[in-house]
């Protein structure tokens, strides 16, 4: 826990917000595909496929985008853009705003998910580094268990699509916490 005391204790608790946040729309999302927008199996499966693939392709390229932007650079540019699936999702009316927010939020992740990793690699202290994993381990269950748990409460409170907006201004400003400790 020493550990923790260091710049590493702030470092981890972005990772943690950014954990929570990301969980945070996880449970809201099929609710409004499913009850608010009315999406079908087939454009559903469409999304998924659409944000695969964009993952996919953005993956192809992180090899660049990490040497053009550095690992800090890359994790705070991914977490910033990875706040546009649930933006586009809580505006959407039909599909077609669904199939937006697969594309972006795909390549979003194809960045911020390597960026995490190796952000996390960099400022982890080598002689620690069983610790800080191990404290990294904790912040990403504790932020599944806080953000999965905290959605039906945030769903009921503001309203489905006004809750992913919500979101995803979080998951926007977690990307600043990520500049700032990250």
């Amino acid at each position: 826990l020493d550990l923790l005391r260091t710049s590493y204790g702030p470092f981890l608790l972005a990772y943690l917000l950014f954990y929570t946040f990301q969980y945070l729309g996880v449970p809201i999302f099929p609710l409004v595909q499913v009850s608010v927008l009315k999406l079908s199996d087939g454009a559903i499966s469409l999304g998924s496929g659409l944000f695969y693939l964009a993952m996919l392709l953005v993956s192809l390229r992180i090899i660049e985008i990490s040497a053009r932007l550095g690992h800090k650079r890359s994790l705070v540019f991914g977490a910033m853009l990875y706040s546009a699936y649930p933006l586009f999702l809580g505006l959407a009316r039909g599909p077609a705003l669904f199939w937006v927010a697969s594309l972006t939020g795909g390549g979003a992740w194809a960045i911020a998910n390597p960026g995490l990793v190796n952000r996390l690699m960099e400022k982890t202290p080598e002689a620690q580094r069983s610790s800080g994993m191990a404290l990294h381990n904790l912040a990403l269950n504790l932020g599944i268990l806080l953000g999965s748990l905290a959605a039906p409460l945030l769903g009921d409170w503001a309203g489905l699509q006004t809750a992913l907006l919500i979101v995803g201004g979080l998951r926007f400003l977690v990307g600043g916490i990520f500049w700032l400790w990250g």
